[in-house]
């Protein structure tokens, strides 16, 4: 060892679960999930056609305070993570905008097609969850 160098015990970090929300984000992530949820039920059931171009807007837009809250306690939360766990957040977000280009652009293919519809909007979203979710377990296990 040089002089002035020390070597500290450092206690290992212990492991999030690779699903885990953190804690000012998971009522947030329900609050939208629960509006998108409502939203989706009334474009179903409401006959849509017949109401005013505002009530339009405004159904498609309920889930937007809540996605609100979800991008800023995002942020709040990556201000408060440490340098490693910055980085597995940017893989996995990575992985999930990979996933993403392709889903959509196949997935618009299929709607072109005739194939899927507009109450399928569900199924990209699936698959940039689990883009994400298969990114930040890639990322959890190469940083261990």
């Amino acid at each position: 060892m040089t002089a002035g160098t020390e070597v500290r015990n450092v206690e290992p970090r212990p492991q999030d679960p690779p699903l885990a929300v953190p804690g000012k984000l998971g009522p947030w992530f329900a609050a939208a999930a629960a509006l998108g949820l409502i939203s989706s039920i009334l474009f179903r059931t409401l006959p849509i056609d017949s109401l005013h171009w505002a009530a339009r807007f405004a159904l498609a837009l309920l889930p937007a305070p809540a996605l609100i809250g979800v991008a800023l306690a995002a942020r709040r939360t990556a201000h408060q993570m440490d340098e490693l766990e910055r980085r597995i957040q940017l893989e996995a977000l990575a992985a999930a905008f990979g996933v993403a280009g392709v889903v959509f652009l196949l997935f618009s293919q299929f709607q072109v097609a005739g194939m899927l519809g507009p109450e399928d909007w569900f199924i990209p979203w699936l698959a940039v969850w689990g883009g994400y979710v298969l990114g930040l377990a890639g990322a959890r296990r190469r940083y261990q």
